[in-house]
């Protein structure tokens, strides 16, 4: 019975180390690691607004069925949403293709969803990684967008901003 104890408590410490050990994971971005909420503020033909919250969204597609019948979700690795949460003024929420390994949101037309009418045009777009500064100076990743709507695409708009900590200290 001891050796039966010993050789239990040994694999059970292996198994806890090998889980717990970091697989280089969190350097590896996803579309659920840039999906985040931040404080941005967007530049326009009436000036810079104040910070308002905005967020990145991973995009789930409930598509697959198994086979006791049950849809199953399916992340999209290549698509992410952007959603001002009718913050802004045209407002803007979007389904945007997105290159995860550079961080770059990929130009082109795309369905506002806020405005099925009213197309949102991205012409760039990136996230930096511990670019940007809380408002209690705390180092976070950075946003900035640089889009324009078929309505009139000669007026661009550039959301810039950095992501949001949830800490007390550094909400708008």
């Amino acid at each position: 019975m001891k050796r039966f104890l010993l050789l239990f408590l040994a694999a059970a410490s292996v198994v806890i180390v090998s889980c717990s050990k970091d697989e280089g994971l969190a350097d590896k971005p996803s579309t659920t690691t840039l999906a985040k909420e931040w404080f941005v503020k967007v530049q326009g033909p009436t000036g810079t607004g104040n910070y308002s919250l905005f967020s990145t969204r991973a995009l789930t597609l409930v598509s697959v069925v198994d086979t006791f019948g049950n849809q199953q979700g399916r992340l999209l690795t290549d698509t992410i949403t952007l959603d001002d949460h009718n913050q802004f003024s045209p407002t803007l929420r979007a389904h945007v293709k997105i290159d995860v390994a550079s961080r770059t949101f990929g130009a082109g037309q795309y369905k506002n969803w806020n405005n099925p009418a009213d197309s949102v045009i991205l012409k760039e777009g990136k996230i930096l990684k511990d670019a940007g500064r809380s408002k209690s100076g705390a180092v976070v990743d950075s946003i900035y967008i640089k889009y324009a709507f078929k309505s009139d695409p000669s007026i661009d708009y550039l959301m810039k901003g950095h992501a949001r900590t949830g800490l007390v200290a550094d909400e708008y």
